[in-house]
């Protein structure tokens, strides 16, 4: 009995059914706000007055509203069985011929069939056996596909289950908890920390004489960001010029380069911002500097590194301009009298040639420029952007069939207040 449920059993198991899952938003339920209070940020004031620098240090968290809208949600599941229909057919009909034959199996002679004989002397076997063969044969094939299209039947169907969903709808966020910080607020640079400073109930204060590295741009607590106002930045950065300057005496400023008599001047400018007596140093700077050009001293040679435009014109001191409506456009009728002189270039990209040469149209005149690839340039230049460049002029180049006067850049940026 066991044997004969077993197929049954495995043709039960291997039904196969689909299923389908689908889901559908309801009504709005309700809207409602959910608060929560997240990490917010450290912010410093500065207030210097020199040879110390004050910080104030305050620490804030981020107040924030959720608004949610619950939803009713409905997620329905069909399921169906593509074999149960064909299935039941064969197992419905199947099951029902081997049951008539079985149970007619009485109106059936048992006697032998002999009109055939094997070679052992056996008759054939009776029209009953016969029958029952067929019978058995029939069930053998209508039980268990009638097992699996009622299995397959009864499988199929649809399931709805209902539930609640949330949803972020928007957002509001507001600075709360302000509070003054403890712990240690560190001068970061590119060297890494320059000097580190105790807070104590949001208040501190640092000496330049602590100052291990001038060279530093920001602050970090706890290894944390802090957000700084303009004010603050430009008292931390005329700070870190003031140290510099201080730490880097010069017996005459004839013994420096113009480039950095340049350098030495911005830092000036900037700690100027907290040390009156800087104004003395920087005008003698500036006619140091004024004094080099206007008396032709040749303060750079080509290829002289800069590291801004205004270190450029410092170093190269360019006696011609090149620029729209500029009456110093006409020497490029003759480019091989400006060999190696230095110029101001103020025009427009027009194309780029190559990877390192593109044409700059400048009033009625178009130039090669070539871009040396180991500079960091003052910005992006694609076609069309009005720039301005300090270059030095190398003579003619021929580049596909045209033939222009070639300058080699040594700064460039884009046209200030231009396109």
């Amino acid at each position: 009995m066991k044997r004969a449920l077993l197929p049954l059993l495995l043709a039960a198991g291997c039904v196969p059914v689909e299923s389908q899952t689908r889901t559908e938003r309801g009504p709005l339920l309700r809207a409602y706000d959910q608060p929560q209070v997240v990490e917010g940020g450290v912010r410093a004031d500065l207030t210097a007055e020199w040879p110390k620098l004050s910080f104030v240090v305050d620490g804030y968290d981020t107040c924030r509203v959720l608004h949610l809208e619950e939803y009713a949600e409905e997620v329905t599941t069909e399921k169906s069985s593509p074999a149960a229909g064909p299935a039941l057919s064969v197992g419905v009909a199947g099951t029902a011929v081997g049951a008539v034959l079985l149970a007619t199996l009485p109106l059936y002679s048992n006697d032998p069939n002999k009109t055939v004989i094997d070679g052992s002397g056996h008759y054939g076997a009776s029209t009953r056996q016969q029958v029952t063969g067929w019978g058995i044969g029939t069930l053998a094939v209508g039980l268990p596909a009638l097992v699996v299209g009622l299995v397959g039947y009864f499988h199929q169907g649809e399931e709805t289950v209902t539930k609640k969903t949330e949803q972020v709808s928007g957002q509001e966020d507001r600075e709360c908890n302000p509070r003054p910080m403890v712990g240690p607020l560190e001068l970061m640079g590119e060297g890494g920390s320059s000097a580190s400073v105790t807070i104590a109930d949001g208040k501190g204060v640092l000496d330049a004489k602590d100052v291990q590295s001038p060279y530093f741009d920001h602050l970090r607590f706890y290894g944390r960001p802090v957000e700084l106002e303009d004010s603050a930045r430009r008292a931390l950065d005329a700070f870190s010029a003031c140290i510099q300057l201080d730490r880097q005496p010069v017996a005459s400023l004839e013994l420096l380069t113009s480039s950095d008599l340049f350098k030495r001047l911005e830092r000036t400018r900037a700690c100027h911002l907290l040390r009156a007596d800087m104004e003395a140093a920087a005008k003698a700077l500036e006619a140091e500097l004024s004094r080099r050009r206007e008396g032709g001293e040749p303060i750079a040679t080509p290829g002289a590194a800069v590291d801004s435009y205004e270190a450029a014109l410092a170093a190269y001191t360019p006696k011609v301009k090149l620029a729209p409506n500029s009456p110093d456009l006409a020497l490029l009728a003759n480019a091989g009298q400006l060999v190696n002189q230095a110029v101001v270039l103020d025009g427009v990209v027009e194309e780029g040639i190559t990877a390192n040469i593109g044409v700059v149209q400048v009033g009625d005149r178009s130039v090669y420029l070539f871009i040396p690839s180991d500079h960091a340039w003052g910005g992006d230049f694609p076609n069309g952007t009005r720039m301005e460049a300090v270059a030095v002029v190398t003579g003619m180049q021929t580049l596909d069939d045209r033939t222009l006067p070639l300058l080699r850049a040594v700064w460039m940026r884009p046209a200030v207040g231009g396109n």
